[in-house]
């Protein structure tokens, strides 16, 4: 910042005294006027604006993503508590069953790996019956 500080004077000076030095020479950038100032001042107030401008925006649209998530999982919630009151349910995962179930005896599944699972449980039940 004193770097900056330094060359800003010697630019300043410029500004107002063009012909008492060879400025190139003395490798002074262009010199620094009233109106450049004013400039960059206002070049800065519009990158701000569209920085705040920009950030409003991603938090706009980070709500909208929250809400659209929020209400998708709702209405999954929402279908899947409605397969459960229909009998949509699978007898062995209790996942809902998409599409046309499988069906063993009485039992509806989501699945053939669900239906031999459950087939497994009913003899392993009836085998324990049996022997006591």
């Amino acid at each position: 910042d004193d770097y900056k500080a330094v060359r800003d004077a010697f630019r300043l000076y410029r500004a107002e005294a063009p012909d008492q030095w060879d400025w190139d020479a003395a490798a002074v950038p262009e010199p620094l006027t009233d109106a450049l100032i004013a400039a960059k001042k206002e070049k800065e107030r519009e990158k701000k604006a569209r920085q705040r401008r920009r950030k409003r925006e991603k938090e706009r649209e980070a709500k909208q993503v929250a809400k659209e998530r929020e209400a998708a999982e709702h209405a999954r919630v929402a279908a899947e508590e409605a397969a459960i009151l229909a009998g949509k349910t699978c007898h062995s995962c209790a996942g809902v069953i998409q599409g046309k179930p499988f069906e063993r005896l009485e039992f509806r599944y989501c699945s053939t790996a669900c239906v031999q699972a459950h087939k497994r449980e009913l003899m392993a039940e009836a085998a324990l019956r049996r022997l006591g």
